[in-house]
């Protein structure tokens, strides 16, 4: 395995990442957390993004952090490779003109050499072959072009919910250890972005959800198990009385951190 590549076993034993979605395109686009506004001041701040920037968000799903870019008033490329969620895309943000589905993988997006001003990518970085997909981030933008890596990260350590919730998912998950996102390597990120330095920026928000929204939520992941599943019931029973245990109101709070980390792949600080 090389410094940014990922182990063959993501694709032997387990569903290709393309197609682990397929299924939960509609949980996903209901229940996902989306990303804070806030976020597009940092960047204007930080990297000088602007409205008539090209943004190329590989990855980019049914479009959770699309949508903030096109909001900015960008022409966004939302490159995604699993057919349910870029339909999904086109029927969310289909109607903007700034908007542009394509069906492409984060290691060949099929777009233009030199077009793009920034690349973002969301919730998606551990699921890419690292080495391909910088080589390919480097081809598509332009000369110092931005990239900037998204993640919403469940906050521990405050009320007991989130611990509680993990090993809940790791009883009756497969592969929820190996494929969940906090486990992409600090040093995978960081070469990610060399020989420029990794830049970080972090802010809190959080989702409140009734009982059917958190359900909707847990079975967004593509680690949980289905309802064709032996278990299904049994990991549901347990996660209603986790709801019965923590919500207040009929209502539970799950807390993140977004976090994104920029820089300028390619290119000397």
């Amino acid at each position: 395995m090389s410094q940014f590549g990922m182990s063959k076993r993501q694709y032997i034993g387990f569903m290709l990442p393309t197609e682990r979605f397929s299924s939960r395109v509609e949980n996903y686009v209901k229940y996902r957390p989306g990303y804070p506004a806030t976020a597009i001041g940092m960047l204007k701040s930080e990297v000088g993004l602007m409205p008539d920037w090209v943004i190329g968000d590989i990855g980019a799903g049914p479009g959770n952090l699309t949508r903030l870019f096109l909001e900015n008033g960008n022409r966004v490329y939302a490159v995604e490779p699993n057919k349910e969620m870029r339909e999904a895309g086109v029927k969310l943000l289909g109607s903007n003109q700034n908007f542009i589905s394509i069906n492409g993988t984060a290691e060949s997006t099929t777009l233009a050499s030199g077009t793009v001003d920034l690349v973002t990518i969301g919730q998606a970085f551990h699921w890419f072959d690292r080495k391909a997909t910088k080589e390919e981030v480097i081809r598509i933008l332009k000369p110092n072009g931005w990239a900037a890596i998204f993640y919403n990260n469940r906050i521990f350590g405050r009320s007991g919910l989130q611990e509680r919730y993990d090993v809940i998912i790791d009883r009756y998950s497969k592969d929820f250890a190996y494929v969940r996102s906090t486990n992409v390597p600090e040093n995978d990120l960081k070469a990610f972005f060399e020989p420029d330095e990794m830049r970080s920026w972090k802010t809190e928000h959080a989702q409140h959800l009734n009982r059917e929204a958190y359900l909707g939520r847990v079975l967004s992941s593509s680690y949980v198990p289905q309802n064709d599943s032996n278990c299904f019931d049994e990991m549901v029973k347990e996660l209603n009385r986790l709801f019965d245990q923590y919500s207040a109101d009929g209502v539970i709070t799950f807390e993140y951190e977004t976090e994104v980390m920029f820089g300028r792949p390619g290119h000397a600080g």
